[in-house]
């Protein structure tokens, strides 16, 4: 019996001590990955920093005044009209010129036609034409993260920021968005 009971007290001892190991280990765990979260903070920060001093010394070179929306859009409306505005599911045919901030024209199209909110198209455009209205043009500047990201494109290289011509052609309404008003 004696026996049985050192066995038991040294098995809970040995369980006991396993389990604040791993108590131990995942606390370390929790730190490091917290620290690294830290720094990937840090350093996300850094690169929209240096992304927008970029953007700002060529918006300076182009003599452009843009806006910004919260996602860090820049943006302006040229000929404003009172039609129209796109929203989710509506269809738009643009035209619009993307090029690189060197100036290098990486895409053109005339008669673009896409869904808003649903194409395979930069987020950026998505949000744009949802501040304009048929027939309208604007001037624009997508910071990577609105345009092709860290992958890039075809013609366009990963982590480009992208200055775009763009102009509302035409609108065909969704008819669910049609029906609601």
């Amino acid at each position: 019996m004696l026996r049985q009971s050192l066995y038991f007290l040294t098995s809970l001892v040995v369980s006991a001590s396993c389990i604040g190991c791993k108590s131990k280990q995942t606390e370390e765990f929790a730190q490091k990955q917290a620290q690294l979260s830290n720094q990937l903070v840090a350093a996300h920060k850094s690169y929209v920093k240096e992304e927008a001093a970029i953007i700002d010394t060529f918006l300076v070179q182009k003599n452009l005044k843009l806006q910004q929306t919260p996602t860090g859009l820049r943006y302006k409306i040229y000929s404003s009209s009172n039609g129209y505005t796109p929203v989710n599911g509506d269809e738009v045919t643009a035209t619009y010129h993307l090029y690189l901030l060197n100036d290098k024209l990486c895409q053109s199209n005339n008669q673009m036609r896409f869904t808003v909110g649903m194409a395979d198209i930069p987020t950026g455009l998505h949000e744009l034409v949802q501040l304009m209205h048929a027939g309208d043009s604007a001037h624009a500047v997508l910071p990577v993260h609105l345009a092709y990201g860290l992958s890039g494109d075809a013609n366009i290289p990963p982590e480009s920021t992208l200055f775009c011509t763009f102009k509302i052609n035409n609108i065909k309404q969704n008819q669910i968005n049609n029906s609601k008003k």
